[in-house]
Formats: C-alpha cells, sequence, structure tokens
C-alpha cells in the first residue's frame, strides 16, 4: 500500500512543479505577475511541490534494492552549496529587513533541494540525457515561450504599433517601427526584452542539442525551434544578449574546431559566417552600435549606460556598507535610495534589482556571497573543462557530448549577459539554471567521478534540519499569505468603492505582514487621495488627512529611505505644520533631490514658516532643475504676487552663475544653461538678453519665435531672414509640433488643422476640446508670447509614480500620484517643449546644485514617526 502511495506521490509532485514552473515561462508578464493575486499562491505551491518531490526522491526507494540518501553533486559544489546556505544564514542574521531577507532566502533554500532532487532524478538511468523525458519536457516548453513571445509581441506590441504609424502617416507625418525603443521591442513572456534574451541564451543552445542528436519527431522540434527561437532573439534587441551569443558563437566555434569529427573547412567557415551576420547586425543596429561609443563614457553618456553606471555606483557602496555579508537578500529595493547618488538626475529613480549579477550579490551578501559565487563557477566551469579532456571525451556517448556543448554555450553566453543585467528572480531563468548545473553534475559523475553519498550516520541530522526549515518557512508563510488575501479583498472593496472595507481589509493586511511597508503605502496614499477629492465637509476631509498622515508615518518607520513617502507627507502636511513639512521635504529632497516639485514644496513650508529668503531659494532651484515649472499660470494668480518676480530674478542669477562655474569642455551643458536662461527671459518679456543665449546656445527656435513677437500674422516675413523663413517652412513639413503652433498663429485661419495635428503627435487622446481651447485662446492674444502665457490653456498635472507596484513587488493597488500639483501651460509644455527642456542626466549639473540644495534642508531632527499599535 505505501509503495503504491509514493509511486504515485512523487511523479504527482514531480508534475506540479514543472506545470508551475512552465505557467510562469508561459504567462504573459509573469515576472510582475509572479507577486499578485493568486499566483503568488501558485508559486508556493510549485516550489513546495518541488521541493517535497526532492525530499521523497531522494529518501523514499521505489525498490528494495535501490539506494537511498543524498546524493552529493560531486566537483566540490557541495561545498560551495554549504558556503552558500552559510552565507544567507549570516545575512540574515545581521540584515535591517530580517522579514523580507527570510522570505527571499527560503526561496534559495527550495532552489537547492531542486538541484539535489534533479541530480538524483537524472542519474537513475544510463541512457543519454538528451533522451530523459524532463530534458525533452524543457525542450518542448522552450519551443512553446518562443512561439508564445513572438505571438504575443506581434499581436499585443507590433500590429497596435503599425496602427499608430498609418494614422500619422495619414496626416502628413511620417513615422517608421523603432526597435531600438523599449516599448516596442519583444517584451513576452516575462515583461522586459533583457529577460526574454537571458532565456533564449539558454534554451536555443538545447534546442539545437535536440536537433543535432535527438531522433524522429524531436529533431524536427529541436530544428524549428531552433530558427524561431534566433528570430525571437533578434525582436529583444538585446545589447547584453548580442553580445554573449557572440561571446558564446565564438568559444563553441573554437571547441568544435579541436573536438568534432567535422571537417575543419566547414566549421569554419560556418562560424566564421554566423560571427559575420552578427557583426553585420552590430554595425547596422543603431542600438547596437551606440553601445560602442558608450562604452568609453563611464556613465557620462545618459540613458541607458548612466542608468547601468548608477546602479553600480549605487550597489558598490551598499556593499560597502557591509562588506561581510551584505545587507541581505531583497534589501535592494529598501535601501537603493539611500545609497542613490545625488548626481545621478532623474536616472534610476526606484529600483528592486540592481541589473548586474556580481553588483547584486556584492550588495547583498557582501564578500561571502561574492567568494562563494566565484568558487561555484570556478568548479562548475572545471567539472565541464574535465569532460573535454581527451581521456574522458572518448568515453562519452555522441548525444551527450552534444548535450555538453549546449551547455557550455548556455553557460558563456548566459554569464556574460549577467554581467550586464540580474535575472535570477526570474522564476523561468533561475530553473533553467538549476536544471543545467544538474545535468553537468549528472555527466560529471557518469563518466569522470563515482557517485557518492550521504553517510548514513548522518542522514538523520539533515532530514532534521530540512524538516526544521520547512516548517519554519511555513510558520512564516500563514501571515504573509493572509495579508495577500486580506490586500485582495481590500483593494476589491476601493474598486467597488466601498471605502470602510477598505480601509479595514488593508488595516488586516499591514498588521499581519507589518514589515512590508507596501500597505501601509496604499493605505496613506488612497486616504490622502480622498482628502484631496472631499473637499466639500471639512471635517471628513481633516479626518482623512489624519489617518492618511498616520499611515504614511507607519510606511516610512518601516521604509525610512524611500522618497514617495517622505515627500507626500510633506505636501499632506504642509498647510497645518510647515515645520513637519520642511522635514520631511528635506529628507525627501536628499533622497531624490532631482525630482519635480520636492524643491517647490520644500520653498512652499518655508515661505509659511516666513523664510522668505529660503523660500525664493528653493522654488528658484526648482525652476533651474525642471525650467518648464516655472511656465505655469499658476504663479501668476494673486497670492504668488510677492514672491514670482524675485523668483525669475534668482532663477537668472543661479542660471548665471551656473553657466560661470560650467566647464567650458562640457558644451552639452553649457548650451542647455543658456538655451533655459534665455527661454524664461523670453518668457516674462526680455528679448535682448534672451537673444544673446539664444544664439549662444545655437538654439534657432528660440531665435525665430523672438523675431516673430513684433510681428502681425499678415506681415510675419519681413523681420524674418531668409535661413529663418526655410528653416520655419521646412519644419512645417516636417510636422514638428513647435513648427504647426506657429503656423496656427500665423494661419489663424488653419489655426484647428494645424494644432490638432500638432496635438495627435504628442496625445491623441481628448483632441477635440483641447484644441479648440487653444484655438479659441488663440484668437483673443495679441501676440505669439500672449498665446502661450494666457492662463486659460492649462491642465493640472501630476507626476505618476509609474511602477510603484511592481517596483515594491505586490501586484493590487492604485498606482499613487503625488500630491504636489501644479498647472500646466498646455502650449509651452506640449508644443514648446524643446525650449524649455528637463535634462535627466547629468552630472556635473546636479553636483553644482547640490552646493545650493544642501544649506535649505532641516535635517538636524528628522521627524519621527508615531507609530499607534
Amino acid at each position: 500500500m505505501g509503495d503504491r502511495l509514493f509511486s504515485f506521490l512523487i511523479p504527482t509532485l514531480g508534475i506540479v512543479a514543472f506545470s508551475s514552473y512552465a505557467w510562469f515561462t508561459l504567462m504573459p508578464d509573469n515576472h510582475s505577475f509572479m507577486v499578485g493575486f493568486p499566483w503568488v499562491y501558485l508559486v508556493q505551491l510549485g516550489f513546495w511541490s518541488g521541493v517535497l518531490w526532492a525530499i521523497a526522491k531522494l529518501w523514499l526507494p521505489r525498490k528494495e534494492t535501490e539506494k537511498v540518501g543524498l546524493k552529493w553533486l560531486g566537483g566540490g559544489l557541495d561545498w560551495v552549496i554549504f558556503c552558500w546556505v552559510g552565507t544567507l544564514c549570516l545575512s540574515l542574521v545581521l540584515s535591517e529587513f530580517t522579514q523580507i531577507t527570510f522570505q527571499y532566502s527560503i526561496i534559495n533554500f527550495a532552489y537547492i533541494g531542486i538541484l539535489y532532487g534533479l541530480q538524483h532524478s537524472l542519474g537513475d538511468r544510463p541512457k543519454p540525457l538528451l533522451k530523459e523525458p524532463l530534458v525533452i519536457a524543457q525542450g518542448i516548453l522552450c519551443w512553446a515561450f518562443i512561439a508564445t513571445s513572438l505571438v504575443l509581441w506581434v499581436k499585443d506590441t507590433v500590429l497596435p504599433e503599425l496602427q499608430r504609424i498609418e494614422s500619422l502617416k495619414a496626416i502628413g507625418i511620417d513615422a517608421t517601427y523603432n526597435l531600438s525603443a523599449i516599448t516596442l521591442r519583444n517584451w513576452a513572456t516575462f515583461g522586459h526584452p533583457n529577460y526574454v534574451a537571458g532565456f533564449l541564451l539558454l534554451a536555443v543552445p538545447l534546442l539545437a542539442s535536440l536537433a543535432i542528436a535527438a531522433k524522429s519527431w524531436v529533431r524536427w522540434f529541436g530544428v524549428s525551434g531552433f530558427v524561431l527561437g534566433l528570430i525571437d532573439f533578434y525582436s529583444t534587441n538585446s545589447r547584453g544578449g548580442w553580445l554573449g551569443l557572440l561571446v558564446a558563437l565564438v568559444a563553441i566555434a573554437v571547441l568544435l574546431l579541436k573536438k568534432s569529427s567535422l571537417p575543419k573547412r566547414w566549421i569554419s567557415l560556418g562560424s566564421l559566417g554566423s560571427i559575420t551576420v552578427l557583426l553585420i547586425w552590430a554595425v547596422q543596429n543603431d542600438r547596437l552600435r551606440r553601445t560602442f561609443t558608450g562604452l568609453f563614457s563611464l556613465g557620462q553618456q545618459g540613458g541607458e549606460f548612466a542608468y547601468r553606471w548608477i546602479t553600480a555606483y549605487t550597489g558598490w557602496h551598499m556593499g560597502w556598507s557591509k562588506p561581510i555579508a551584505g545587507n541581505g537578500l531583497g534589501s535592494v529595493m529598501m535601501l537603493y535610495q539611500e545609497f542613490r547618488p545625488h548626481w545621478a538626475g532623474l536616472e534610476a529613480e526606484i529600483l528592486f534589482q540592481l541589473h548586474s549579477t556580481p553588483v547584486q550579490i556584492w550588495a547583498e551578501l557582501g564578500l561571502c556571497g561574492i567568494a562563494t559565487l566565484t568558487l561555484g563557477l570556478l568548479l562548475l566551469s572545471k567539472m565541464w573543462w574535465r569532460l573535454l579532456a581527451a581521456d574522458v571525451w572518448q568515453k562519452i556517448d555522441p548525444a551527450d557530448q552534444v548535450l555538453i556543448f549546449g551547455l557550455g554555450a548556455g553557460a558563456i553566453g548566459y554569464g556574460v549577459l549577467a554581467l550586464t543585467d540580474y535575472q535570477l528572480d526570474v522564476l523561468a531563468i533561475a530553473g533553467f539554471l538549476v536544471l543545467n548545473i544538474a545535468l553537468l553534475s549528472t555527466l560529471h559523475h557518469r563518466y569522470v567521478t563515482q557517485t557518492e553519498r550521504m553517510k548514513p550516520i548522518f542522514q538523520p541530522l539533515a532530514l532534521m534540519m530540512i524538516a526544521m526549515t520547512l516548517v519554519g518557512s511555513l510558520i512564516w508563510l500563514i501571515p504573509f499569505n493572509q495579508a495577500y488575501a486580506y490586500s485582495e479583498k481590500g483593494f476589491q472593496a476601493l474598486r467597488d468603492e466601498n471605502l470602510e472595507a477598505f480601509a479595514t481589509d488593508l488595516t488586516q493586511a499591514h498588521f499581519k505582514a507589518p514589515w512590508q511597508p507596501y500597505y501601509a503605502y496604499q493605505l496613506g496614499w488612497t486616504l490622502g487621495e480622498l482628502t484631496i477629492t472631499n473637499a466639500n465637509d471639512p471635517a471628513v476631509q481633516r479626518d482623512l488627512n489624519e489617518q492618511a498622515i498616520l499611515w504614511f508615518q507607519q510606511a516610512i518607520a518601516v521604509s525610512p529611505n524611500y522618497e514617495f513617502g517622505q515627500s507626500n507627507l510633506g505636501w499632506l502636511t504642509l498647510s497645518t505644520t510647515p515645520t513637519a513639512a520642511t522635514k520631511y521635504f528635506s529628507r525627501a529632497a536628499e533622497l531624490m533631490p532631482a525630482r519635480p516639485m520636492i524643491m517647490n514644496g520644500l520653498g512652499q513650508s518655508w515661505l509659511k514658516q516666513g523664510d522668505r529668503e529660503k523660500g525664493i531659494e528653493a522654488i528658484a532651484l526648482e525652476f533651474v532643475r525642471s525650467p518648464d515649472i516655472a511656465t505655469s499660470p499658476q504663479w501668476q494668480n494673486p497670492e504668488w504676487e510677492p514672491y514670482y518676480f524675485d523668483i525669475l530674478q534668482r532663477t537668472d542669477q543661479i542660471f548665471t552663475e551656473l553657466i560661470e562655474q560650467t566647464s567650458p569642455e562640457n558644451k552639452t551643458l553649457q548650451q542647455w544653461l543658456h538655451q533655459n536662461r534665455g527661454a524664461l527671459r523670453w518668457y516674462i518679456g526680455n528679448d535682448p538678453q534672451a537673444l544673446t543665449d539664444f544664439q549662444a546656445a545655437n538654439h534657432p527656435i528660440g531665435e525665430l519665435v523672438i523675431a516673430l513677437e513684433s510681428n502681425t500674422p499678415d506681415a510675419w516675413q519681413k523681420d524674418l531672414t531668409p535661413k529663418q523663413i526655410d528653416y520655419l517652412e521646412n519644419s512645417i513639413n516636417q510636422k514638428e509640433k513647435w513648427a504647426l503652433a506657429i503656423a496656427a498663429w500665423l494661419y489663424p485661419n488653419e489655426a484647428e488643422t494645424y494644432l490638432t495635428t500638432a496635438w495627435q503627435t504628442t496625445d491623441q487622446s481628448q483632441t477635440d476640446p483641447v484644441v479648440k481651447n487653444l484655438v479659441s485662446t488663440l484668437r483673443n492674444s495679441s501676440s505669439l508670447r500672449d498665446w502661450l502665457r494666457i492662463q486659460q490653456s492649462v491642465r493640472p498635472r501630476r507626476i505618476k509614480r509609474i511602477g510603484f507596484n511592481v517596483t515594491s513587488r505586490h501586484l493590487g493597488g492604485n498606482q499613487p500620484s503625488d500630491f504636489g500639483f501644479f498647472f500646466e501651460n498646455i502650449p509651452v509644455m506640449y508644443f514648446f517643449n524643446n525650449m524649455f527642456t528637463t535634462l535627466r542626466y547629468e552630472p556635473e549639473l546636479d553636483k553644482a546644485l547640490e552646493i545650493y540644495r544642501q544649506p535649505l534642508l532641516d535635517l538636524e531632527a528628522k521627524v519621527v514617526p508615531e507609530i499607534d499599535p
């Protein structure tokens, strides 16, 4: 009876585990949804099933003659596993965020258990590993992933973008599909192109191995999967993936020349042709071509290079703060902004991983983690290289020889990508790596060393430790899962507009998992949002505001290094306790100094306390860093009349000082400073000095609007040079937004047509009401500048916290927007946004502004949240 039960239970657990793994390989956007309800429970089911399956495989014999007990991985890897477990335990003890570190640590323990179970299972039979059902199932899953990835990408990304391009062409705007844009590259199914490329670097070699060594239908399955996989890989347009593929191809080509029985000429020609194709792809691809120029900029180039430079810098300082065992797994999302440099500007504002595997390991596990990882990679490389030795190679089955090449290609390619990206939190990729390690260990046992097992005397101790770990994990998971269930009920109640049930359920979720700041942040933001929208009842508004402040304080007590909570608490306390608001805004500015509206809020808090000088200085710094905010018509309201002129004057002075301080070699920053100082001077009517700035910045648009300012629409050409006329007409023909807006001013009868086209290039929603309002204000304005400054062409703007849920590793709640808002000047913000520009990344600028900013911060006595149990 017991044997029949186990013979049913063991494969059932394996099927459940693999099915869960397959689902989180094929499920769209699975890397995000794996932390959402109810999928988080399926993740747990998969891990629990996999661990129990592994335990059953290791210690429950199916036959009387079968040996039981733990089978060692061999090659010294078991010592690496021991060191890794020790590192995790030490890091857990030293971590500031014990609960979060424990959460990620038990996932690592589960992978370790599954690794031993896989190695034990694969070593049961002597047949070639490519014929093992598990390996064939993984190949089928890879094929299914590739097919699903291509279908989803074409359906959800390519076809809608092609329709958008056709709609733009219909109004005369030329556009093409841009595979360099991250939103247009193949994201399916993991949610990011680099994840897709990472999985394919492991999948394509396996499919190639099946195509070469498998028989019958499996071979053709491998051939078709290999071809489709290369197409899928191309659609990701991943630079790290391309580099990994190139290095893997070169390495395998060299090995084939030494080991393969195929004619050397054909191997050489095939390898040379493949490498040439990859290099041609790199040269012709704008994104890959920029890679070579950006490699030598050391983070001075913006975009993705700056992104990775910032994360590497942050990770280094995180690790150096606790160099022995790091800050603990999962600590990056809690500490990132504390260690993020102030010169990072607007790049890489908030992350939960550092986009480099070595950097991530260093930050979270310190020297112990790096040493263990390095030792593990060296021992795996030694095991693989030992299989290639002449005395061993001749004994290896031809099918296993092909698999050895496939494992090597996948490891080399993915290893290169791992230097520039961190993907071990992707279930499909981590699971694939565990399988490959198990395959390599099995091959090593089969052809190099004999299998060794744990001595019987140690088995009870090992089982006891495993049992204690499982029980501890289960005890920890109970409140964790209860919190998820309560939060899902609460968010559903909120969608049903049942505020009382939402608050009750989210409160329960918070008390079940108080170490998780997400629930408190969602409660604080939602109640604060109601404070804004429920302005008719002062008593209710005051009560909601007090509750929102309390919940934000609860969240900050758990997560004090997150600017979101600090700045929004500043806005909530600004009207009632400006001294507290000053402290919150100061902490927010310390964490994220360049984020729009923080210095604005800080300046308002100083003004409310009666410190005019600091208030004006702070808002002037806001105008310097985000010049478009200075054009908001709200500054023309009566309450700002005593300050606005002085703020603009101080802004001009800071621009002037920055121009004098900026290195002459930094022409980009010099031009930006002149352009934006000139734009503000033009905006307030100081045309002579504005013209000087525009000329220094080589900014023809600015020179053009000044030349047009003194003209009427019926005589606009008389003061323009032929060069300016040609420039304007060519820009109109090319459907440039600013040129179309000027054309609307110059040809009032055709204004609606021009403005409709201009608006559709920016935002295709709500075209009619916006355009009609713009046409109406245009016809009532006496000059171009008057039209751009008129107060009627406005709409409120609040900066959204895009990705708040994903970066919190929890789904279900609202996507917050900052409580601080301003009114956008529509024609300036959308048509002339190339005059008032914001630099996302310019270290020299932010280093200079830090000197102005520091004296304004009140950081001597940080606000200590009062926690109401």
